[in-house]
């Protein structure tokens, strides 16, 4: 392969790399102009050659300020916009045999690509974010310390804080006392399988009511296969196990029609015997103290073990009819 002179190869990288290389003099006026990079500019190789950088460039005040400072003597870098094109720039100064700035050398690369892509993947970031929290949804995204990183504003609006008082703090701190062994258990599940579906939790609210939700949660993981984040779909169900509770209650109520006969003849053995026996009682003391004290003794226990009787119905009554989660032991 024959040897190609430096010049050439040069040559060769700059007509076809996207970048333009430019030199001026201590005026400003080009004394180079070439590459690729120009296309794009409208502009061909040398084309601008011999005309002053200040004046060509007067409305891109940026271009201006670098090569000032150039002139100035600072060797530096910064990216330019002109039109819709973006360019990374170093500029370098040119001394003469003095140490005197006589000019600058620069180089320019189109990166317009790279900040088209960088934009649009800000604006997909934008539009991923603002579809995470304006969903009318509760989700919250953990790391892997058990931290929040995000939660949507319906998550805020449910448990009645903002996202400054809650960032950073750890999820279990929002959890009812019973729900944080739950929650545990089911992070333990997440970091088995990957995966959780509805695991039942009750949050407390800033103001200290509870939020019953269904959990479900998947796992973000890096090239590594660690876990980045969790993220987390929370369904409140507050109202859905109210309902439930109502309905429940309602049924038993409903079930009183139907016990009501069962309930009156339950009662109506122990009350005539009771009352059968306060009557005898009676006739017994009409005359004074009656002579068979065993028979009144006898009379008091049955009289007693009715009444007895009595109690115990409608104690099971009143648990029967009384809401789900107030019940108590009798005693």
């Amino acid at each position: 392969m024959p040897h190609r002179p430096a010049d050439e190869l040069l040559r060769t990288v700059v007509s076809h790399a996207p970048v333009v290389l430019f030199a001026v003099d201590a005026e400003g006026i080009f004394t180079l102009s070439d590459g690729a990079g120009l296309a794009p500019l409208g502009l061909a190789p040398g084309q601008v050659v011999g005309q002053s950088a200040f004046e060509l460039y007067a409305g891109v005040p940026e271009i201006v300020a670098h090569l000032r400072r150039a002139l100035a003597g600072e060797e530096h870098s910064g990216e330019v916009q002109v039109g819709a094109l973006h360019y990374v720039a170093r500029y370098t100064p040119l001394r003469d045999a003095e140490g005197r700035v006589s000019g600058v050398v620069g180089v320019a690369t189109d990166v317009t690509e790279s900040r088209r892509a960088l934009a649009a993947l800000r604006a997909s970031e934008e539009r991923y974010r603002n579809l995470y929290e304006k969903t009318p949804v509760m989700l919250h995204s953990i790391d892997p310390s058990g931290r929040l990183v995000s939660v949507s504003d319906a998550w805020c609006e449910v448990l009645g804080y903002t996202r400054a008082e809650v960032l950073g703090r750890r999820s279990t701190e929002f959890l009812s006392e019973a729900s944080r062994g739950r929650a545990e258990e089911a992070l333990q599940r997440l970091f088995a399988t990957g995966g959780v579906r509805e695991a039942p939790l009750q949050f407390v609210r800033k103001d200290g009511g509870t939020v019953d939700v269904l959990l479900s949660a998947t796992v973000e993981r890096d090239p590594t296969g660690g876990p980045l984040r969790y993220l987390g779909v929370l369904i409140d169900v507050t109202e859905q196990r109210r309902m439930q509770s109502r309905l429940l209650q309602s049924d038993r109520l409903a079930s009183l029609g139907t016990l009501a006969a069962g309930v009156a003849h339950e009662l109506n053995n122990p009350l005539t015997y009771l009352l059968g026996n306060l009557a005898h009682l009676r006739r017994l003391f009409a005359h004074g103290l009656p002579p068979n004290l065993d028979e009144v003794r006898d009379l008091l226990r049955t009289a007693a073990e009715g009444a007895e009787r009595i109690r115990g119905i409608v104690d099971d009554l009143r648990v029967f009819t009384r809401p789900e989660g107030t019940r108590r032991e009798r005693v």
